[in-house]
Formats: C-alpha cells, structure tokens, sequence
C-alpha cells in the first residue's frame, strides 16, 4: 500500500475511503477486507480490484454499514491482500497448485 491509514486517527465512515498500491501479481485482484465490533454488532465488508487499476476506492454507504468503534476494546480492522495461485500438472502428482499471497493488516477505529 502507498497510502496506509494512520492507526492512530479514527476512520471517517462519512467519507470515500481510496487505498493505492504498486506492485502485485499480474492478472490478479487486490482485496480490501474490513469489519468492526461495537456495542455487540459486527459488520464487515469484502472489495475487490484488479492489481492493475493501481486503486480501490471503498465507498461512504459502504464504511456506514460498519458500526462506529469508539471507545470499544476491539477495534475495527482493514486488511488488504493479494494472492496468486496455480494449478499445474506434475507427473506422480493428481493435482498440484503454487499459491502465493501477501497481506498487511491494519487495527484501527472507524468513527
């Protein structure tokens, strides 16, 4: 990611969240993955980009699904990821796959 939110200032779920990257595994998609626990409520939400695009953008009405964080112990997380996997042939061998993945995990609060 080129533009990681701090982890220390609030989300604002009011507002466009835009996450820009470089890099990645041709032909595959990035995906943000984000959720939040309060007051007994979970949300979540998947979103997804081809690597190429260079950008997501996660949209307001989206962000206000999640619940406002604020003062509670578990705070909201943002996971960003790309993987690539292959299946192949190998003599000996019914199937084989290659995968290849990374990811950068975020706990935040969304406001």
């Amino acid at each position: 990611m080129t533009n990681i939110p701090s982890v220390t200032a609030p989300i604002d779920r009011s507002k466009d969240l835009t996450i820009t990257w470089t890099g990645g595994a041709p032909d595959t998609q990035v995906t943000v993955v984000g959720g939040g626990f309060a007051n007994g409520v979970t949300s979540g939400f998947l979103c997804a980009a081809s690597v190429g695009a260079g950008q997501i953008t996660i949209p307001a009405y989206v962000l206000l699904n999640l619940p406002p964080t604020g003062s509670s112990p578990v705070p909201g997380q943002l996971t960003v990821g790309n993987a690539l996997v292959s299946i192949f042939t190998a003599s000996g061998l019914d199937i084989a796959k290659l995968a290849f993945g990374a990811g950068y995990t975020l706990s935040l609060k969304f406001q």
